[in-house]
């Protein structure tokens, strides 16, 4: 598993499409999610080069007080860019501009819960950032499944400076 040093980066909004549903680690069933997502008609049509894995909780993270129980709604999207005509199966989803710590990640996709692990609870506490109450992206190439235990993406973490009292 290799993780990089994260770049800080302001980033400009996003628009895109897919599919979403609400879920929580007890219960996620990301693969059905995607499967419905990457097998409809207006993806399999374009060569997208790669998707956007989305997450909102509906409250702000804490990390210290995380439970799995925490319910956080989960999508598997794509650019605005590669449809002509938003499918009615699809939702519009707008991402403000905002501060991110960008990881680039490589792993195997079973590794998650070691990726996450690593960046709330050891590189949070220490960077001088909390935490923002915004989506955090998972930017996932078009092959992400065929890479196997070297699969590579690029995690967003939504961040703020912490606020000196």
């Amino acid at each position: 598993m290799q993780i990089s040093e994260p770049h800080i980066i302001a980033t400009s909004s996003l628009e895109l499409v897919g599919i979403a549903q609400e879920m929580s680690l007890l219960s996620m069933p990301i693969a059905e999610l995607w499967k419905t997502f990457r097998s409809h008609e207006a993806v399999r049509k374009h060569s997208i080069p790669f998707f956007y894995s989305v997450q909102l909780h509906h409250a702000p993270l804490d990390v210290q007080h995380f439970t799995p129980a925490a319910l956080f709604t989960k999508w598997a999207c794509a650019s605005r860019d590669f449809f002509e005509t938003i499918p009615t199966e699809f939702l519009s989803l707008h991402i403000p501009a905002g501060l991110y710590a960008q990881f680039e990640v490589t792993a195997p996709p079973t590794a998650a819960k070691e990726v996450f692990e690593f960046i709330y609870c050891e590189w949070l506490p220490t960077s001088g950032y909390q935490l923002a109450h915004r989506h955090q992206l998972e930017v996932i190439p078009h092959d992400y499944m065929q890479q196997g235990d070297r699969a590579q993406e690029t995690i967003w973490i939504p961040i703020a400076p912490i606020s000196k009292p």
